[in-house]
């Protein structure tokens, strides 16, 4: 349950409580407050150049409930399921089996070569609404 403190808003909260989630299993984060979101910057062993953008996770409400997404805006899951929002992000940071590959052609977010729902390029709002249907069941 969050916690309404004083001077720190919606977004920030729950991304304090996954920070302490993540911490407590031994994942390093920091949350940064600074920019138009508040993020949470995850750090993983051997992390390549593009982890600045791909290692964070915000918090945003859609259609009236909270959700945790990865910065390209595919969700993570909803901020009522923090133990399985945690584990996701473990799961595609590839934490936990002691990191992720280290070849050259696999990067450390884990979503490539397997397209994200969400990419940079075009995001699809009918497949991030279907990955949160899945994710709220």
């Amino acid at each position: 349950m969050i916690d309404q403190n004083q001077g720190v808003d919606q977004c920030e909260q729950h991304l304090i409580v996954l920070r302490d989630e993540l911490a407590g299993r031994g994942v390093r984060c920091a949350l940064e407050a600074r920019g138009v979101w508040p993020r949470l910057r995850i750090y993983c062993p051997g992390e390549g150049a593009s982890a600045e953008f791909d290692n964070n996770v915000v918090a945003a409400p859609l259609a009236g409930q909270w959700f945790y997404f990865w910065p390209w805006a595919e969700p993570v899951g909803p901020v009522t399921r923090l133990t399985q929002a945690a584990g996701n992000i473990i799961e595609d940071l590839g934490l936990d089996n002691g990191g992720p590959d280290d070849s050259a052609d696999q990067p450390v977010a884990g979503h490539w070569p397997a397209p994200p729902l969400c990419g940079p390029d075009a995001c699809s709002l009918r497949a991030a609404r279907s990955r949160i249907s899945e994710l709220s069941r």
